[in-house]
């Protein structure tokens, strides 16, 4: 008779259990979303808020309060995406509310109604790890609302002057230029190899017959002269005075997310070469790999 009794109690005590996560579960539904993001391209202070809308609604609960917290926002490496760069706007405060540091409730749905149209933002305003980054609205009253933020890879190249101008009027020789050149690199991530190279430098004076930009020259068929040869020299390097690359190649994986890079360049000017000026560009190709 215990036995029994007590196999009721459990069997009880389960369908109870069950009921009220059933009942949990349909406090609420959300009509519209889904609630995700691609950012792309590089982050600026004045990037205005990605603004997704969606509604939410009462599903046969008692009239409470619907209060809502963020999680965590996390991709497959463990980064977390900023919770302060999402925003949120309800018809119950005037003014778009941000999220916290510390998690914080905000209510989604207010008592006296069926159903409250929301808007759920994100900033891209400061570098973040390119990656997919998963969380969720949380609420004590029912299941969770899954967000999905995708940060796409971005990798930028600044160059203080693209331009090399040169005199050459010493005869054939190695010249140098006279002040190095600084390129910066900013990313969100250390997969890029950027490749710097030109096609030359060419006379001034053979600039003035070429109807083409500078910067496609070396494709011209109207060019006459010989293109004078560059290496580049890395000046972080131990490379010798006189050596040098064609192409110079740094890469992520040696400089991470940002890179100050100094580099000078030799001109090999030979008999073919007239003395005088010259000028050429540099050209910059970047590339994003596998990790």
């Amino acid at each position: 008779m215990k036995k029994r009794n007590f196999g009721a109690f459990v069997l009880l005590l389960i369908a109870v259990v069950l009921g009220e996560a059933a009942q949990s579960q349909d406090v609420y539904r959300v009509d519209g979303g889904p609630l995700r993001w691609v950012l792309e391209g590089q982050p600026s202070p004045s990037n205005l808020a990605q603004y997704v809308e969606f509604r939410l609604i009462r599903e046969g609960a008692e009239p409470v309060d619907l209060n809502f917290s963020l999680s965590a926002l996390v991709d497959d490496l463990h980064n977390e995406f900023p919770r302060e760069l999402l925003a949120l706007r309800t018809p119950y405060d005037s003014e778009e509310q941000r999220w916290d540091l510390i998690p914080t409730e905000k209510c989604l749905l207010a008592a006296a109604d069926e159903f409250a149209d929301l808007q759920l933002g994100v900033y891209y305003t400061e570098t973040v790890a390119a990656g997919t980054y998963t969380g969720s609205l949380r609420s004590d009253a029912g299941g969770e609302i899954p967000l999905e933020i995708v940060v796409k890879p971005f990798t930028a190249v600044v160059i203080d002057s693209a331009q090399i101008k040169l005199e050459a009027l010493g005869g054939p020789g190695i010249y140098r230029i006279s002040e190095p050149i600084q390129v910066c690199v900013r990313a969100n991530h250390s997969n890029w190899v950027a490749r710097f190279s030109s096609p030359g430098l060419l006379p001034v004076d053979d600039l003035t017959g070429v109807s083409r930009p500078l910067a496609s020259w070396e494709q011209s068929s109207e060019r006459t002269a010989v293109p004078v040869p560059l290496l580049f020299i890395d000046l972080s390097s131990d490379q010798e005075a006189e050596s040098g690359s064609e192409v110079l190649q740094v890469t992520g994986a040696e400089y991470g997310w940002q890179a100050i890079i100094e580099f000078t360049i030799q001109a090999r000017v030979g008999w073919e070469h007239p003395a005088g000026e010259y000028v050429g560009v540099i050209r910059v190709d970047l590339e994003e790999v596998d990790e």
